[in-house]
C-alpha cells in the first residue's frame, strides 16, 4: 500500500517544465475504506510510472497521510491547504482552495471521482463516477455561492465501469456523447490458481477436508447474505450435500446482527464465518473453493468475480445488467431474490463437472481481458489523449 498515515514522506522535487497532473485521492481515503478503493489507490503510482514525462501530484486534505515512494517515483504527495474557519461552509471552502491550487500548479489535468469538485478551470478534469452518481443529482449546482450552470458535465472526460452507464448517461444527456469513455476498473492484483495439494490443503485448514462454496465480500445487507442462505437451504434439501459455505470479507455493521442470525439458521453447522480477514487468507480461501457465489445488485466492489475468473473459480450471480457485462457469459446468473433460481445454479453446477470446468475456462478468458495491466493502459490512454500526446 504506498499511501499510509503517519509516516515519514520525502518529496521528490520535479522538473516544473513538465505538465502536471493532479489525482485528488480523498474518496479513496474515506473510511470504511473497501478493497476496490484500495485497489484503485494503489494503482495510482503505477499510473505515474507509465507517464514519466508528466509530473504527477497526490492530492489530499488528509495532513496526517504520506507517501511510501522511491526516489525514482514520478508521484509526490502534496496536502491541500484549507482555511481554518471559513464563512463559505467546507466544501465551499475547500472548492475555493482547490481552485486557487490548479491555478498555481498549473494542472494540466485534474483526476477526481467526485462529481462535486468538476468546475471549469485552466485545464482538463477527468471524472472517474457511475451512472447512478451522476443520474441521482442534477448537473449544476453551487460553485464558491454563486450557481453552477454546467456542474459534473464540465468535465473533459468520464470515465464509466460499463457500457450500461454510458448507454443511460445518454438517454439523459445525449450531447455527451464524446465525453464519457467506458473503462471497467479491474485494479485487483491477479489471485494466483491453486494446484490439486494446494487445494486440499485449504480444504484441510478451512472445511475439514470437503468442497465448500464461497461468498467473498462485504458482510454486509446489501449482499442479501439471509436469501444467499435460504438459496443455500434448498440445494442442500434437494441434494441432501454436506457441502459447506464459508461466508468471507470486510465486517460491516450489518455483521453482528448476521451472526446473530446465524445461531438460529438451521445449517448453522455448515456454515463458517470470517469476519476481516487478512488479503493473502481470502485469496487463499477463494482459490480453493469450489465455486464463489455471490448476490449482489450491482457491480460495486465486485472484485470478488475478479478473483474468481483469475483463480479458476466458477461463479454464480444475480442476473443484473452490469453483472452480465462484466461476466460475459462466464458465470451462471439467477434473477435478484429468486430464490429457487439460484439454488438450482447451485445443483446444476454440482452435477455437472464439464459445466464447471466451461465456466471456469470462460472465466480465464474474461481475466484476460479484464485485468490490472489493460486497465492501467486504458487510463493512460485517455490521459495522453486529453493532454495532446
Amino acid at each position: 500500500m504506498p499511501f499510509r498515515k503517519k509516516h515519514q514522506f520525502a518529496a521528490i522535487v520535479q522538473n516544473t517544465c513538465m505538465i502536471t497532473l493532479a489525482y485528488f485521492i480523498d474518496p479513496f481515503l474515506e473510511a470504511p475504506a473497501s478493497l476496490q478503493d484500495q485497489a484503485f489507490l494503489d494503482a495510482i503510482p503505477d499510473l505515474a510510472a507509465r507517464l514519466p514525462d508528466y509530473r504527477h501530484i497526490a492530492l489530499t486534505t488528509f495532513p496526517g497521510i504520506s507517501l511510501d515512494a522511491g526516489a525514482d517515483s514520478a508521484l509526490r504527495l502534496t496536502v491541500l491547504p484549507l482555511p481554518r474557519y471559513s464563512l463559505l461552509g467546507k466544501k465551499a471552502a475547500m472548492l475555493q482552495s482547490l481552485r486557487k491550487w490548479l491555478a498555481a500548479e498549473d494542472v494540466k489535468l485534474f483526476f477526481t471521482s467526485d462529481p462535486e469538485l468538476v468546475f471549469p478551470h485552466a485545464g482538463h478534469t477527468l471524472l472517474v463516477t457511475s451512472a447512478a452518481k451522476l443520474l441521482q443529482k442534477a448537473p449544476g449546482g453551487k460553485l464558491l455561492g454563486k450557481k453552477n450552470t454546467t456542474g459534473w458535465m464540465a468535465a473533459s472526460r468520464i470515465i464509466v465501469p460499463h457500457e450500461a452507464d454510458r448507454t443511460r448517461l445518454l438517454s439523459a444527456f445525449p450531447g455527451l456523447e464524446n465525453k464519457i469513455k467506458v473503462i471497467y476498473p479491474a485494479f485487483q492484483e491477479p489471485v494466483p490458481s491453486l494446484g490439486w495439494s494446494e487445494q486440499e490443503q485449504v480444504k484441510l485448514r478451512y472445511s475439514g477436508g470437503r468442497d465448500y462454496l464461497i461468498f467473498a465480500g462485504a458482510l454486509d445487507k446489501s449482499h442479501d447474505l439471509v436469501n444467499l442462505l435460504r438459496s443455500y437451504s434448498l440445494f442442500k434439501k434437494w441434494l441432501m450435500t454436506g457441502m459447506p459455505i464459508i461466508l468471507a470479507g470486510p465486517a460491516t455493521d450489518y455483521t453482528p446482527e448476521f451472526e446473530k442470525l446465524l445461531e438460529s439458521y438451521k445449517y448453522n453447522s455448515d456454515v463458517s464465518l470470517f469476519p476481516n480477514p487478512g488479503e493473502d487468507e481470502l485469496k487463499e480461501m477463494l482459490a480453493g473453493a469450489y465455486a464463489l457465489v455471490w448476490p449482489a445488485e450491482g457491480t460495486n466492489d465486485a472484485w470478488p468475480i475478479e478473483w474468481a475468473f483469475h483463480a479458476g473459480t466458477p461463479v454464480i450471480s444475480t442476473d443484473h445488467a452490469g453483472i452480465r457485462e462484466l461476466c460475459s457469459g462466464a458465470a451462471l446468473l439467477s434473477s435478484a431474490g429468486d430464490l429457487d433460481q439460484m439454488a438450482q445454479n447451485l445443483m446444476i453446477l454440482y452435477k455437472d463437472e464439464h459445466l464447471r470446468a466451461r465456466l471456469i475456462e470462460k472465466g480465464r478468458e474474461r481475466a484476460l481481458e479484464l485485468n490490472r495491466e489493460t486497465t492501467l493502459n486504458q487510463y493512460a490512454n485517455s490521459i495522453l489523449e486529453l493532454c495532446g500526446r
